[in-house]
C-alpha cells in the first residue's frame, strides 16, 4: 500500500470507532474486553486506557509484559493528546515528509512515532481520553486496539491496517 492509502487507512478507523459517550465504567468494560484478550492470547502487553486529562481509568500489564512498557504507555498518551490522532497516524504523516520527532521540535523521550496510541472520541468528535497498547511490534499494538475497539462497539469492516 502507498502511504497516502496508509493515512487514509488510519484515518478511517478513527471515523469509524467512535463512543455514544464516555466515562469511567465504559473504560472499565472495555479495558476488561482488553484484559480477555491478552489472557486468552498469553500476550506480553500493557494496556491504558485514560481520560484525556491523563487521569488512568484502567490499567494492566500482564505478567510478560516488560518493566518498559510503563514508558511507552505515556509518550504514545503524550503523542495522542498533543496532536489528537492515533500514534501511528502521526507516525505516517511523519514518514510523509521525511521528518523526525526531533526536526519537528518533539523530545523523543516524551512523544513517539509508531503505533499503538489510538484516540477515543465521541460521535460528535469531542476527543475525550486514549487507549494506549505496548509490549509489541507498534503495528501489532495498534492492530490490537482497532480488534478490541470494534468488538466493544461492534463496528463491523474497520479497514486492517496490513502488519510488518
Amino acid at each position: 500500500m502507498e502511504l497516502q492509502e496508509l493515512i487514509a487507512l488510519v484515518d478511517r478507523q478513527e471515523e469509524l470507532l467512535r463512543l455514544k459517550t464516555f466515562n469511567s465504567s465504559i473504560a472499565w468494560k472495555l479495558g476488561n474486553l482488553f484484559h480477555e484478550k491478552i489472557v486468552k492470547e498469553d500476550l506480553p502487553i500493557a494496556v491504558s486506557i485514560r481520560s484525556i486529562n491523563g487521569k488512568t481509568l484502567f490499567h494492566y500489564s500482564s505478567d510478560k509484559a516488560n518493566y518498559g512498557s510503563q514508558g511507552w504507555l505515556d509518550r504514545k498518551f503524550n503523542t495522542v493528546r498533543h496532536f489528537e490522532t492515533s500514534t501511528l497516524r502521526y507516525a505516517l504523516f511523519l514518514r510523509s515528509r521525511g521528518a523526525t520527532l526531533l526536526e519537528r521540535g518533539l523530545d523523543p523521550s516524551k512523544f513517539v512515532s509508531g503505533g499503538g496510541g489510538f484516540p477515543i472520541r465521541t460521535i460528535d468528535s469531542t476527543l475525550v481520553g486514549a487507549v494506549l497498547v505496548s509490549g509489541m511490534k507498534d503495528t501489532e499494538d495498534h492492530a490490537i486496539i482497532i480488534e478490541v475497539l470494534s468488538q466493544y462497539l461492534d463496528v463491523i469492516n474497520v479497514p486492517v491496517y496490513p502488519i510488518s
